[in-house]
């Protein structure tokens, strides 16, 4: 079976084995030139079916008009790595605090960010107990908060 399926809006049948074109473009390889035998096929026919996937749902994105979003996330696969009991608290800038959890440790355990820079007022962040991982004074005297949650990746 091809990818048509998926580039038709439609899903494939549970347990159908893909087929397609196995040479990876820059869009697919963090914008460099990978030459084939830089990569597994087995590499390359998941990273195809992820951005076949990733085409047939962003066609199913609405768009309203009057809004636009640029979303920029960072996303950290820890999996099994770093086996510290920490509980993961999401900070927001506004001092307030989200689920506080235990840190996940397999395969897909991952962590996801903002990619830029956020920051927290003085007052709000001095008020801060328990968080230092998430909140801390730059340098320059501002304060920094970093916003994560968990994910399966």
């Amino acid at each position: 079976m091809s990818l048509d399926p998926l580039l038709n809006n439609q899903d494939p049948e549970p347990g159908t084995q893909l087929t397609q074109n196995l040479d990876l473009d820059e869009g697919q390889t963090g914008g460099i030139y990978l030459p084939k035998w830089a990569y597994e096929e087995t590499v390359a026919s998941k990273i195809s079916e992820y951005t076949a996937k990733d085409r047939c749902r962003a066609r199913k994105v609405q768009v309203y008009k009057g809004f636009t979003e640029i979303a920029y996330r960072y996303a950290f696969a820890h999996k099994t790595q770093y086996k510290a009991k920490l509980p993961l608290r999401t900070v927001l800038p506004t001092g307030k605090s989200e689920d506080v959890e235990e840190m996940q440790y397999n395969g897909e355990a991952g962590l996801i960010t903002y990619s830029f820079p956020q920051s927290m007022s003085p007052h709000l962040a001095k008020q801060q107990t328990n968080v230092d991982a998430f909140v801390w004074e730059r340098k320059d005297g501002t304060f920094a908060v970093v916003q994560t949650w968990p994910c399966e990746l």
